[in-house]
């Protein structure tokens, strides 16, 4: 049994779907964002280090991760991370091989669960039985027993049905209408002249808004341009809407139906799913909040609340339902703001971290 370095994404892929496989209800968000991030011609492979590793006994694979160090990162994450039950022994020589590797590295701190940066996916959810909403992380039950010796940092996420929502959202509006004068709606434009520059404003305001998030880090235009190609056949402008005061970009709200409610079971988003959104207008009764943020000096503007409130009118009336991405449980005023809407408890999810000793 050893740790063996290799760049087979199909192979990777196939045991991930054989991990799965015997879920009901089961939908594969993960292959897609392996090709996406470790292919050696993408933006993010060449901004980061990586290595891909599993573990085989007799030939088997026992568990496997891609290691990634991207170059604007503090911390090495073990992403993709999958194994069979009984595995202990095999994920333990995969993390101090991890370990080993992150302080040759120059890293001294390693996350289990981050998807390489949180814009793409991040935690293992404590509660499995739910079902996987497009774009999430997934995991094993049995998966967090293999990390007990690493700290647990839990992250929640929140739903409620969107007439609730509206109403309450409102209301909030109509009571600080002098706050929010002066800003605007804006969506995205997702035509071929307009893309690029979109995703431009997107990613310098991510790297302006969250650069204190504990799994930000700054991020280039190039690979935000990656993740939204991959996703742009599916999405409507105004599934990616700026705030603007004054001419100036201050916030944005991005969100989407669940396209994993149009994917049949074991597959993953592709043509059949945007023909079915696109072609035969069947919409997703539950929508995603993925993110909103807002330039600090501008919270007291109540551009949160139209953001949020522009998303849920852009979803129509046949998305019924909105959930939340997740949230770190750590950080009470994003929690707060959103109970204030959307005060349902959906999902758990957590990663795990090590800080290391170089002695």
């Amino acid at each position: 049994m050893k740790v063996e370095k290799h760049s087979n994404i199909k192979e990777f892929n196939r045991f991930a779907r054989q991990v799965y496989g015997d879920e009901p209800g089961f939908v594969d968000n993960k292959s897609s964002l392996v090709k996406l991030l470790c292919r050696t011609e993408t933006a993010f492979f060449n901004n980061s280090k990586q290595q891909m590793v599993w573990v085989k006994e007799n030939n088997e694979i026992l568990c496997q991760a891609v290691l990634i160090k991207h170059h604007m990162a503090h911390e090495l994450s073990i992403g993709f991370f999958d194994a069979t039950p009984n595995a202990q022994k095999a994920v333990t020589l995969l993390l101090e091989y991890a370990e080993a590797l992150a302080l040759s590295w120059n890293v001294d701190r390693v996350v289990i669960g981050l998807e390489g940066h949180c814009n793409n996916a991040v935690g293992f959810p404590l509660n499995p039985h739910l079902p996987i909403s497009f774009g999430e992380s997934y995991g094993k039950a049995y998966y967090h027993d293999f990390f007990l010796s690493y700290e647990q940092i839990k992250l929640v996420s929140f739903k409620k049905e969107i007439a609730a929502i509206t109403g309450r959202l409102r209301d909030d509006i109509r009571r600080i209408e002098h706050r929010t004068k002066g800003v605007t709606l804006e969506p995205a434009d997702f035509s071929s002249k307009g893309f690029r520059k979109s995703i431009q404003r997107y990613t310098d305001l991510n790297n302006r808004i969250f650069e204190d998030h504990r799994y930000y880090y700054q991020r280039s235009a190039e690979e935000d341009l990656e993740l939204f190609s991959s996703m742009k056949p599916l999405l409507n402008a105004n599934n990616l809407i700026f705030a603007k005061k004054d001419g100036e970009d201050i916030g944005f709200v991005l969100w989407y139906p669940d396209f994993n409610q149009l994917v049949p079971v074991g597959g993953t988003a592709g043509v059949l799913t945007f023909i079915r959104y696109k072609v035969l207008r069947q919409i997703p009764r539950r929508g995603k909040l993925v993110e909103i943020g807002l330039i600090p000096k501008f919270k007291r503007t109540g551009a949160v609340a139209l953001l949020f409130l522009g998303a849920l009118e852009a979803a129509g009336q046949k998305c019924t339902t909105m959930i939340t991405s997740w949230i770190l449980e750590e950080n009470m005023p994003s929690e707060l703001a959103t109970q204030r809407y959307a005060d349902e408890p959906y999902k758990e999810y957590c990663t795990y971290e090590k800080n290391l000793s170089r002695y």
